[in-house]
């Protein structure tokens, strides 16, 4: 009897330092992430971060060997947050271009937390970040491509059009954007740029049917 008590004791003890560990990793994940996103990495130490959290850095070190691997555990959460978000929209979206309506909101709202900076530096700095990043996005070409393959079965794009060539388009322009490697960057600004070229790649697929989507979205964020 005492030993199973003192094996419960334990136990319990046991977890409940295993489950704070883990909150607290968690919460240092989590308040880093918003901090890298916000101002770059570069700019940020773990002295800084220290100070943001309210702990020692000693305490970080704990969780972390160093910086790159705090850097690394960010960007998948980071990454595990945008998928949890695009399945929730793609559940909550009735068709491709409502999906692609709600995709569009949402990256405007995630492009005004994330520094340009924080980009710019995982790309310098972090190539291994980098290669887990390129490996993705020909992943996520892939599945672009079935996605409009389907829309152009559904009848929501046009018949004529290449899956695989709009996958690589819209790929492509969103990599120009991000790096600002074109004339338009430097005289207008990033979310002027990103609303013109979405709605004119957008307009240039879509069927009749597609198009008064786009044009009920439209005029919906028009009267707000």
């Amino acid at each position: 009897m005492v030993l199973k008590v003192f094996y419960y004791t334990f136990a319990a003890i046991f977890y409940d330092g295993k489950l704070m560990d883990s909150e607290v990793k968690d919460k240092i994940i989590e308040r880093a992430s918003s901090l890298f996103t916000e101002n770059g990495i570069k700019g940020i130490t773990m002295d800084d971060l220290a100070q943001y959290m309210g702990m020692s850095k000693r305490t970080i070190y704990e969780y972390f060997r160093d910086k790159e691997e705090l850097i690394d555990e960010c960007v998948l959460y980071l990454e595990q947050l945008h998928e949890q978000r695009m399945k929730h929209i793609s559940d909550q979206s009735e068709n491709m271009f409502e999906l692609l309506m709600r995709i569009y909101q949402e990256s405007l709202m995630n492009m005004q937390k994330i520094n340009k900076k924080f980009i710019d530096d995982i790309k310098k700095y972090f190539p291994e970040i980098r290669e887990r990043h390129d490996r993705k996005k020909e992943e996520n070409i892939r599945e672009s491509v079935l996605f409009f393959q389907e829309g152009i079965n559904e009848g929501w794009i046009k018949s004529e059009l290449n899956p695989e060539i709009l996958s690589l388009i819209i790929s492509e322009e969103m990599e120009l954007l991000f790096n600002g490697n074109f004339s338009l960057s430097s005289k207008f600004s990033f979310f002027d740029v990103y609303k013109t070229l979405f709605f004119i790649f957008l307009r240039g697929i879509a069927t009749n049917k597609g198009m008064k989507i786009i044009d009920n979205f439209v005029q919906k964020e028009v009267n707000k």
